[in-house]
């Protein structure tokens, strides 16, 4: 009866359900470009265009470090990207990578003219992407790129907030505690009259 109650506390108890699971800091990216100024508590990080290389680049790559995303089922960021005036032809772009660090189509994202918004990679149901969180495979790439006959290099992107999302354990409902309590006192009843005497 013991091992019975035990099991249908913990079915009870780590039914799945979603939560957040944690703030990223963009300090523990591993390639973060000259022209992105990462704020010192990590929540943001700010992109200039450069006027020299063709994309400016915050990465996170787990072939070069830490794995940032461990028993993510999401992640989610806020942007603003304002593109410069003149003769501007910018995107910015944020993706997931695999292991190879290429861009895992269905989890891309790009704007090509100044907007702002939030934005969230939901793979919970995605069986290849959680095999990626799993190996500890999984990367993130924000970038700022210069596109076709950009000749102003003027643009910004500000992105903040980025943050995961895992399966987490939801809290027992008050029924299931009565529940629980049903199971306790069946299992008291029968272990005193286990122990009194027949006549």
């Amino acid at each position: 009866m013991k091992r019975q109650l035990v099991s249908v506390a913990a079915v009870l108890l780590l039914s799945p359900g979603l939560a957040l699971a944690g703030a990223i800091d963009l300090n523990d990216f591993d390639l973060i470009d000259p022209e992105v100024t990462v704020a010192a508590d990590g929540s943001e990080a700010d992109f200039v265009e450069s006027s020299v290389t063709s994309s400016v680049l915050l990465t996170s790559d787990p072939f070069f470090g830490d794995f940032l995303f461990a028993d993510a089922v999401s992640i989610s960021f806020d942007y603003d990207f304002v593109e410069g005036v003149g003769t501007n032809n910018d995107e910015f772009g944020a993706y997931l990578t695999d292991e190879l660090g290429s861009a895992i189509v269905g989890y891309e994202f790009f704007r090509t003219s100044s907007d702002a918004g939030s934005v969230t990679f939901d793979f919970s149901s995605d069986a290849t992407v959680l095999a990626l969180v799993t190996s500890g495979d999984l990367g993130l790439t924000f970038a700022l790129s210069s596109l076709f006959n950009d000749a102003a290099f003027n643009s910004t992107v500000n992105v903040s907030n980025v943050a995961t999302a895992g399966a987490t354990a939801v809290p027992l409902p008050p029924a299931g505690w009565l529940g629980l309590a049903g199971l306790a006192a069946l299992g008291l009843v029968r272990r005193r009259r286990r122990g009194v005497p027949t006549a």
